[in-house]
């Protein structure tokens, strides 16, 4: 009962509410050009969006797999840009790792075709295996640490094998798209004018989004951000004293927060083991809703159309925002494909979260 009566002062029924149309602020995909008041970085890459292309944010990633520190034996050779691993039976090449924090996961990702079973293994203990054909296929192995600072990671082809782009990411749980030895990926974010396109008092934030650690009882999410706002930009004692909200996904879950003057907090969270629909095709939809009102924030975020988790708290406003990004917030990045993002006046219904989750069409095309 608690929970529809915050729902009915979060989200308005449809019936006498400003239609989708007129309470859209912004509606940003990757096939259409950037409107004013949003900026896009040149280098920012695009993939298979949800619709058309999408945006690929992702953190600054270094590969560690380099030749130059990998050790090679029984015939196995590492060469070129694309870091092509080739393993005769046999063969193995082994990568020496220190200072790395124990109990913490790392992944190491690659393509691979050939023959027979390729074994991944960490101080001599097997954690993965793949067997390879003629096709490539893509490999994945996250690797969790034991309580030691330093580890050798092996891989070995049982009657031989090419692996391609072979990447080692420290210290990280999930792949990143590939990048060579020796390089650091530049990052990107999408930046707004929060003056355009950000309603402090109330608004909806929607997106869909599919990302490899977007997935059921993922272990030990962090150092991934969707949205950032500020209202000061100077150097602080703390990241929270420049920060009025702050949407990440931390400790398997989504997560927004707001902050507030005189310590006040707000905000929703749930967890990605507690969300009922997990769409075949990887991608989600996700609303962020808010409203201000009497002291009061009124939160609530709803998943993939109709699974709702709400929030209400003691609040004051900080100062309007000065800064405004998507896809990073505080050091941490998306580390997925962003695509039909958009910006709403006011919160959102569930009806309506669950008709943009079901239309399988942009929202531009829904809101004609």
């Amino acid at each position: 009962m608690y929970r529809f009566l915050i729902l009915s002062l979060l989200m308005p029924l449809l019936l006498g509410a400003e239609p989708l149309k007129e309470a859209l602020m912004l509606c940003l995909d990757a096939d259409t050009k950037a409107p004013a008041g949003v900026s896009i970085p040149s280098t920012t890459r695009l993939k298979e969006g949800k619709f058309g292309k999408g945006y690929l944010i992702e953190r600054r990633t270094r590969n560690e797999f380099k030749a130059s520190d990998v050790m090679l034996s029984d015939g196995a050779t590492l060469t070129g840009a694309s870091n092509i691993l080739t393993l005769p039976a046999g063969g193995v090449a082994a990568l020496p790792l220190t200072a790395i924090r124990p109990k913490s996961y790392s992944t190491l990702s690659f393509t691979y075709k050939g023959s027979g079973r390729i074994i991944v293994s960490w101080n001599r203990k097997e954690v993965k295996t793949f067997t390879a054909g003629p096709e490539k296929q893509y490999g994945v192995a996250v690797i969790r640490n034991d309580d030691s600072d330093v580890a050798t990671l092996r891989i070995k082809a049982e009657k031989g094998a090419v692996l391609g782009e072979v990447l080692f990411d420290r210290e990280i749980n999930y792949p990143c798209t590939y990048i060579r030895p020796g390089t650091i990926r530049s990052c990107d974010w999408i930046t707004l004018d929060p003056a355009k396109y950000y309603n402090v008092q109330q608004g909806a934030f929607s997106c869909w989004i599919k990302a490899p650690w977007l997935v059921r009882n993922f272990k030990d999410l962090s150092g991934t951000g969707l949205l950032c706002l500020l209202w000061k930009t100077e150097r602080g004692k703390l990241f929270t004293d420049n920060i009025i909200r702050s949407i990440t996904f931390w400790d398997t879950g989504y997560c927004d927060s707001f902050y507030g003057q005189k310590k006040t907090t707000g905000g929703s969270r749930c967890r990605f083991n507690e969300l009922k629909l997990f769409p075949a095709d990887g991608w989600h939809h996700v609303v962020f809703n808010w409203k201000i009102a009497d002291g009061k924030i009124h939160t609530s975020i709803i998943a993939n159309g109709n699974q709702v988790f709400n929030r209400t708290s003691n609040f004051i406003s900080r100062p309007k925002p000065v800064s405004f990004t998507i896809g990073y917030t505080g050091g941490a990045y998306l580390n997925g494909i962003i695509d039909d993002i958009a910006l709403f006046r006011r919160p959102l219904s569930v009806s309506e979260a669950e008709k943009i989750f079901k239309a399988n069409k942009p929202l531009a095309q829904l809101v004609k």
